[in-house]
């Protein structure tokens, strides 16, 4: 059975192909690492971090590609932003700086990285901005809404109420506690640009 230019081979044949597959994987992955490792030392000779850089943009993305810039900020002050568009060194004074590890970035390869643990790396600080953000947000709405002003949005399913749910189920989740801000200052901004008296 053939669909736009492949045919169904036996069983055996396949798994033939997914052992090719595994061997060639792993010895890339060493390879990989090899170079990494590499990128780090001149990094850290040179405060050259474009290497990096350029070994994350040459990898396929996915989880193993993001793995890399965990694995950067687990061993070295080495950052490449996540589409790689930008890289450097954090300087002695950053609270985020980590010193070079080499020794370490090599006894753990990035390869060796918890999956689970790339994707998602916002900080519990950047998180409580957003979560802040979006209950001002809610209360801003809710205050419209009590003014009877409608609040447009292109979905028709949104609510204050449901707004709010979200935000305290988002917060629950975090295990954050944030305080809601000042309900009256938010109302006062909202009625000076209403044009009302504050």
């Amino acid at each position: 059975m053939e669909k736009k230019g492949f045919i169904m081979r036996n069983r055996t044949e396949i798994l033939k192909s997914i052992k090719s597959i595994s061997t060639r994987s792993a010895k890339l992955q060493r390879d990989i690492h090899a170079v990494a490792v590499e990128c780090l030392q001149h990094a850290e000779a040179h405060g050259d971090a474009t290497l990096m850089q350029s070994l994350y943009l040459a990898l396929p993305t996915g989880q193993r590609r993001e793995a890399i810039l965990v694995w950067c900020e687990k061993y070295s002050p080495v950052r490449v932003t996540q589409k790689g568009e930008k890289c450097g060194l954090l300087k002695k004074t950053s609270p985020k700086y980590v010193p070079f590890d080499i020794e370490s970035a090599i006894a753990n390869p990035y390869y060796a990285i918890d999956e689970r643990s790339v994707g998602f790396k916002a900080s519990p600080l950047d998180m409580e901005k957003v979560l802040r953000k979006a209950w001002a947000k809610a209360i801003e709405v809710e205050i419209l809404t009590e003014r009877g002003i409608d609040y447009e949005t292109s979905d028709d399913s949104y609510s204050p109420q449901a707004e709010i749910a979200r935000v305290q189920t988002t917060a629950s989740l975090l295990s954050l506690v944030i305080e809601s801000p000042d309900r009256d200052k938010i109302a006062a901004a909202i009625d000076k640009k209403l044009g009302k008296a504050a």
